[in-house]
């Protein structure tokens, strides 16, 4: 008689154990609330962007709707080139999660900051056939200038 319901134990430990765990919706929902919140003007940090056979390392800083961007150069080894800010302020890294979650990708990986809500990585392997497909940006050293 015991082990009739040891597999229905199983499904309710599974299901009451994801249920309680929060969906990429709701952690970005909170993320976005968390980062509005703090209401901050004037941000740096560091983005590296890169996927099967690259990567590319961006030092990002945005003051209110102006983003300025640098890109390391591949040909030397600490030389900082200007470039567009290619979509990486932290709304426009918000737009990017939520694009992915409604995409059907084998894989999908989002971690937020628990203080100020800005996403620290994204990973994502796409669904289908895409073998080359796969792609992830990291934000490090993220940098809260005081206001002024």
């Amino acid at each position: 008689m015991k082990v009739k319901y040891f597999p229905l134990l199983i499904i309710c430990i599974s299901v009451c154990v994801f249920a309680e765990t929060p969906s990429y919706s709701e952690s970005l929902a909170h993320a976005k609330q968390l980062w509005q919140s703090k209401n901050i003007y004037e941000y740096s940090y560091s983005l590296t962007a890169g996927g099967v056979f690259t990567s590319r390392e961006y030092k990002i800083h945005v003051k209110g709707k102006t983003c300025s961007a640098k890109l390391k150069s591949s040909l030397q080894k600490e030389h900082w080139e200007k470039t567009e800010c290619a979509n990486y302020t932290v709304p426009e890294l918000f737009l990017m999660v939520e694009n992915e979650l409604v995409k059907k990708n084998e894989k999908l990986e989002v971690k937020f900051n628990p203080e100020f809500g800005n996403l620290e990585k994204i990973f994502v392997e796409p669904g289908g056939n895409i073998e080359d497909g796969l792609w992830y940006v990291d934000l490090t050293n993220l940098k809260i200038h005081p206001a002024r």
